[in-house]
């Protein structure tokens, strides 16, 4: 696969993990954090770093984007390693903020690999609702980013393909598109 992140990917991950200075807990984000004690989600710092993020750490904006850019290449590999299928420019930038955010061990397990590598894109579209959760507790803000990611992944991915590739099974449910397909290209 020679496909790499594009800026507009990067300006995605960049719009849903926001910089922070001041390290927070993403169950709590208004809450100043002291003690580790206080943590009820997962410390986070900088555009959404986890791995080395301490209570009452702060971070430049410079840092914090030679880190996102070294998580970001963490979660390239992990579509390097894992995915077996094509990809467009658009699904691969969903997919590099969809395993950014979620981790590779949670991605090289899921069932929305299994389908991707199926191409089986219709439930791949859906299976990216099931990543609503944290720490168990539902986020509004994990909601709007993975139906932003769907939205990007199916960007470009036509009817046809859609349909096509995977959704064979549902795909009598689209036969009414074929009707508005032709309208609009006659």
């Amino acid at each position: 696969m020679s496909l790499k992140l594009s800026q507009n990917g990067l300006d995605h991950i960049k719009s849903w993990e926001s910089f922070r200075a001041t390290a927070y807990d993403d169950l709590q984000p208004s809450v100043k954090i002291t003690s580790a004690s206080q943590v009820r989600g997962t410390l986070t710092i900088g555009y959404g770093h986890t791995k080395t993020a301490k209570v009452g750490q702060t971070i430049t904006r410079e840092r914090a984007n030679e880190l996102l850019l070294k998580d970001v290449a963490n979660a390239v590999d992990s579509i390097y390693k894992y995915v077996k299928v094509p990809l467009t420019q658009n699904q691969f930038d969903s997919l590099v903020s969809f395993v950014y955010n979620i981790g590779e061990p949670q991605f090289s397990k899921s069932t929305l690999l299994k389908y991707l590598n199926a191409q089986s894109y219709h439930n791949v579209s859906a299976e990216f609702d099931r990543w609503v959760y944290s720490k168990g507790k539902k986020l509004e803000g994990l909601v709007n980013r993975r139906n932003s990611e769907k939205s990007l992944f199916l960007n470009g991915l036509g009817v046809m393909t859609y349909t096509t590739l995977g959704a064979a099974k549902s795909a009598m449910s689209l036969w009414f598109l074929i009707p508005i397909v032709i309208f609009i290209f006659w």
